[in-house]
């Protein structure tokens, strides 16, 4: 079945004269493929339309000259209603609001004309969609979570203080400052849409990305340096040395993250881990450095990575290739670098907007090189995209919350058809 959803949001970016060049595309296919849908949008400017009434708003406050304005207002409410000259005011101040009333009349109408019953649950705009304003938090060992400052870059563990990175606040104390105080676990986890750094005991720096945790101790002892990840993480790791007692020389402590399909061994290193659990594949890109990477339900299968190479694992069964490593650590430095399938492009940017995927039929291309920045809205990005490939078409829709009970599933669905 047509999905005019789509449509009806453009029909009304049409109006505001809005469309991209895309868009204008799309909306031009649509109208040529049945005649009468002209007639939807000659309604519109009919002079008893709405429309009307829109381009009245617009056409008061696109002029950039206050007197010009202000003479425009006089002459076509006039016409309208025949108000005295003192009442200009009034009407400036009351025309936002009738605007807003008039946008949410249009898409009503466009509902009812248009859209099926199944068709017209809530549309929401791509360009109100935002990351995540929420900052990171910190569970400590007895249970207790911290929120923490969304406007600080991280944070840092010190004489057993946990302190921002900046050091302009304490947090929160670990004990004593002694090798005899007890170790505790930590747990850094950042929402979707919000990254976060932590510097871990020795030194080691981790930038985590939205929807991940890091379980990690208040200190670091023995031969090993033990994390656990969920999520993705990048990690640039620190050599560390311990006395050994079985010799009168030092030995390197090895670091080692803990995932769900992996483990990865380093002595120090620059490399990212992706090991969401809502995907089929844990993925180590090593930068610098060499890394071990053993699967976890194959002990004793290691496989050695050079930088510039990426492994990737089920659990089971791996591949090991060469990639571009900024196109899977450029998450950390604020953008995106979208290349490679639709499905693991958008899979990549759903996950940062917390909304739900949904393909209806087929899309086997691959989308070319797309950069662009993680601070903006999803519609910004979308455009984007479709500028690379203006065969993409999509909606955005509020879920039934009845069918989210009990569910971990976003609220916002992005549909993607042709």
């Amino acid at each position: 079945m047509e999905k005019v959803s789509y449509y009806a949001v453009l029909i009304q970016k049409y109006l505001r004269d809005e469309l991209s060049e895309v868009e204008k595309e799309h909306l031009k296919e649509w109208l040529d493929a049945d005649p009468t849908r002209e007639k939807y949008l000659s309604d519109l400017k009919e002079g008893n339309s709405l429309q009307e009434e829109l381009e009245l708003y617009n056409d008061l406050w696109n002029t950039n000259v206050g007197a010009a304005r202000e003479k425009r207002i006089k002459e076509r409410l006039m016409r309208r209603i025949p108000l005295p000259k003192k009442n200009t005011y009034i009407i400036k101040r009351w025309l936002p609001y009738a605007a807003a009333v008039l946008a949410i009349a249009i898409g009503t109408w466009l509902g009812a004309r248009l859209l099926s019953p199944s068709d017209s649950a809530a549309i929401i705009a791509a360009d109100t969609i935002l990351p995540s304003q929420h900052g990171a938090t910190l569970t400590l060992a007895d249970g207790s979570v911290m929120r923490l400052n969304a406007d600080k870059k991280g944070i840092i563990i010190y004489q057993n203080k946990i302190l921002y990175s900046d050091s302009s606040s304490h947090i929160a104390d670990l004990g004593s400052d002694s090798d005899s105080s007890p170790i505790q676990m930590l747990t850094l986890t950042t929402p979707l849409g919000t990254t976060y750094q932590t510097q871990l005991p020795d030194g080691t720096q981790v930038w985590l990305n939205g929807g991940s945790k890091l379980h990690y101790p208040s200190r670091f002892v023995g031969k090993e340096r033990l994390v656990e990840l969920e999520g993705e993480a990048f990690f640039a790791v620190t050599k560390a040395v311990v006395k050994s007692s079985e010799s009168r020389g030092n030995i390197h402590r090895s670091f080692m993250v803990k995932t769900e399909k992996q483990m990865v061994k380093v002595l120090g290193t620059q490399f990212n881990i992706a090991a969401y659990k809502d995907e089929t594949a844990t993925k180590t890109t090593l930068l610098e450095g060499a890394v071990q990477v053993e699967p976890t339900k194959t002990k004793g299968k290691i496989v050695d990575l050079s930088p510039g190479q990426q492994f990737s694992t089920d659990g089971s069964s791996g591949q090991l290739k060469d990639v571009d490593t900024e196109q899977y650590t450029s998450w950390k430095d604020g953008y995106f670098m979208l290349k490679g399938s639709l499905q693991e492009v958008l899979s990549q940017v759903c996950r940062w907007y917390d909304v739900e995927l949904v393909f209806e039929g087929e899309f086997q291309q691959s989308l070319s090189l797309v950069t662009f920045p993680r601070d903006r809205s999803l519609g910004d990005l979308l455009a984007a995209i479709q500028r690379a490939d203006s065969r993409i078409k999509y909606r955005i829709n509020k879920q039934d919350t009845k069918s989210l009970k009990g569910t971990q599933r976003p609220e916002r669905r992005l549909t993607i058809f042709r």
